[in-house]
């Protein structure tokens, strides 16, 4: 693909690094989601297409209401599409799903309070019906990858907001999935706090080789995170452009002062803008 002075590929190319030809491990083709499959019903995504390849990692972006948690809930088969094509590590979501080929960290750590944290890391692997020894050290395992082992015996009260989504992620992390889903995980706590944890994720991320895709509204967040940056248009959601990030890793505090990373974040930013003023062109039309 030719060098683009702004930083933007071709929409539906392959997200992340990937040799010439590689399987992508995730695939979208033509995806639609209608919440009332009727004329005029709410049409949430609308021909969405693109492929991530293994280890990348990648963020979307775009307006409140334009179907990026839809999108994360239809690849986890939390959702059933209305039209077009999903294929996880080369399988329709609901095979993935079973074979456990992705895990999914939501807003809120969705923890159990009457469960202990290490019980909460363990229950994926209890549904799998694991061992009760093996799935105690898998977990155990997990939660020393987010640096909470010595809370195993805590329960989620007990724990900061910033300690609670790191135990999602560690739960998200036990069945050892080849893909992380990840909506808008950090979006309710504080600057700090999520400044920290944006690390931590990139530590694990960098430690386990996982393809993490991220939703935020938060564009200096997708920008430090990520290789390539979706940015979808508001609903219907379709892509408006993706941003390739080429900052380099590892990345730190110091990256987040680079020339380099705010041009980055501008790009980002005016993408979203010239999506937000050409979905509210009064066309009559859907904008593309």
């Amino acid at each position: 693909m030719p060098s683009d002075p702004a930083g933007e590929a071709a929409i539906g190319s392959t997200v992340g690094p990937t040799a010439a030809g590689a399987t992508p491990q995730l695939s979208l083709r033509g995806l639609v989601k209608s919440f009332d499959d009727t004329p005029g019903g709410t049409l949430a995504l609308d021909r969405v297409s693109f492929d991530v390849a293994a280890g990348a990692f990648v963020a979307i972006v775009g307006p409140s209401g334009s179907g990026k948690s839809t999108l994360l809930r239809l690849i986890g088969d939390l959702l059933p599409p209305s039209g077009g094509e999903i294929r996880v590590c080369g399988h329709e979501p609901s095979e993935a799903r079973r074979r456990r080929e992705f895990g999914m960290v939501f807003q809120s750590p969705v923890l159990y309070s009457w469960r202990k944290v290490l019980a909460n890391v363990e229950l994926p692997l209890q549904v799998q019906g694991v061992p009760r020894a093996e799935r105690r050290a898998q977990a155990m395992a997990s939660l020393s990858r987010v640096g909470l082992a010595d809370v195993a015996d805590r329960k989620p009260r007990q724990l900061s907001g910033g300690m609670q989504q790191r135990v999602a992620i560690a739960r998200a992390m036990v069945v050892r999935p080849r893909i992380l889903l990840m909506d808008e995980p950090f979006g309710s706590l504080d600057e700090l706090t999520r400044e920290r944890l944006n690390l931590e994720l990139l530590e694990l991320w960098r430690a386990t080789g996982v393809t993490v895709l991220f939703v935020t509204h938060d564009i200096e967040e997708a920008v430090f995170l990520a290789d390539r940056v979706i940015v979808f248009t508001p609903g219907p959601g379709r892509l408006a452009a993706e941003i390739a990030i080429d900052l380099p890793r590892p990345r730190d505090e110091q990256t987040r002062t680079d020339v380099a990373y705010f041009d980055r974040v501008n790009q980002v930013r005016r993408a979203l803008r010239g999506a937000m003023l050409a979905g509210e062109a009064p066309t009559g039309e859907p904008s593309g």
